[in-house]
């Protein structure tokens, strides 16, 4: 199937399509389903994404479409493009979903091909890396610490993206409900960040941004408004309510 869409995108978008239906299965080995992951990742890597983002069909310029056979040709290849545009947004849903699953290889499989694809295309980069920042906080400590290492190879190679990446590890450190120890992580991944003078790295902004993080998360914890203790000071309140509720109605019974 995969050699089907390698060899003609135009022709066999159907056959992409039995692919991502393969990898949403749901019954049936996970085998089937860590194929077509690895299927779908080689034939977006090598064939169908180009080294700039998508467009869909509306955001071509349809008003200076040439006559004839040549604005046929165009409005083909722009329908494909955009057809697998969708397609692609289908495969990182799914490779988000499979990032879930019960079983840590299925996990593993496709944080994995998060990274490969954050790292190598454009396209969908802001889901695929809110999906890798998201595995910080997996309940699996090999995985959380791979999300981590993950990262920081992202980086290595993309450099640029450092400012990107914080504000994104930010967003996951602040989230109502997060663990400590996946707060930990996105800690222990700030800590260990490679800072830079130069400004397409954030220079000396990005460690200032950093000092404002550190200082925000520790105000909050002292304060009990973030981590177990903001849980505890929840759930006492809670607790509070509930029996001002049951005195009230006791008290609006009598006579």
């Amino acid at each position: 199937m995969s050699l089907m869409v390698t060899s003609s995108a135009t022709a066999n978008i159907k056959s992409l399509d039995g692919l991502l239906a393969l990898m949403a299965k749901t019954a049936g080995g996970k085998h089937v389903v860590v194929a077509a992951m690895e299927a779908l990742q080689e034939l977006f890597l090598t064939a169908l994404l180009p080294d700039r983002k998508l467009k869909v069909l509306e955001q071509q310029p349809l008003q200076v479409l040439p006559p004839g056979k040549d604005g046929e040709r165009c409005l083909l290849l722009w329908a494909v493009e955009d057809a697998v545009k969708r397609r692609y947004q289908q495969y990182i849903q799914l490779l988000q979903k499979c990032s879930t699953d019960n079983l840590d290889f299925i996990k593993e499989k496709a944080t994995k091909a998060v990274s490969r694809l954050l790292a190598a295309k454009p396209e969908g980069e802001q889901a695929l890396l809110s999906a890798l920042v998201n595995k910080l906080g997996d309940p699996s400590r090999k995985l959380a610490s791979d999300a981590g290492y993950l990262l920081g190879q992202l980086l290595l190679e993309h450099p640029a993206m450092k400012p990107v990446v914080v504000r994104e590890v930010e967003r996951f450190m602040f989230r109502p409900g997060l663990t400590d120890r996946a707060r930990y992580y996105a800690v222990t991944f700030l800590n260990q960040l490679a800072l830079s003078h130069r400004p397409q790295e954030g220079g000396s902004a990005l460690a200032q941004k950093l000092i404002d993080i550190y200082f925000s998360l520790f105000k909050l914890l002292l304060e009990g408004k973030l981590g177990n203790a903001a849980v505890r000071q929840q759930q006492q309140q809670q607790q509070r309510r509930g029996k001002g509720g049951r005195g009230f109605k006791k008290g609006g019974g009598k006579k």
